[in-house]
């Protein structure tokens, strides 16, 4: 019985840490003028979230509470047609949030 018992709570422990270390929400999709279309885990989900095909500017902007730990590196980004000087995808961090920190979470250092 103690045996189950112990086997549970590391599954619980297990689960609880996967679940806190998931960033939900950490990357937002927006429209070219900055309106929320989504909020995802990671910067590939936020890409993947874009159509095949594109007829207006994306921004994926990471925020804050973005640590990396939801990502599979090297992020994979397929080619979106559509594409032009005004059809863009920028990828950015928040406003206010340090480049060092930025490029610290994004290259893993």
């Amino acid at each position: 019985m103690k045996n189950i018992t112990f086997l549970l709570a590391l599954v619980a422990i297990f689960s609880l840490s996967s679940f806190a270390n998931s960033q939900t929400n950490s990357v937002e999709l927006q429209d070219g003028g900055g309106t929320l279309i989504s909020q995802h885990a990671s910067i590939e989900e936020a890409y993947n979230a874009i159509p095949a095909t594109i007829t207006q500017a994306y921004i994926i902007e990471i925020l804050s509470s973005y640590a990396g730990t939801s990502e599979l590196f090297p992020i994979s980004l397929t080619i979106r047609s559509g594409s032009s000087s005004v059809n863009t995808i920028t990828i950015r961090p928040d406003a206010g949030i340090p480049a060092k920190s930025f490029h610290q979470v994004i290259l893993q250092e």
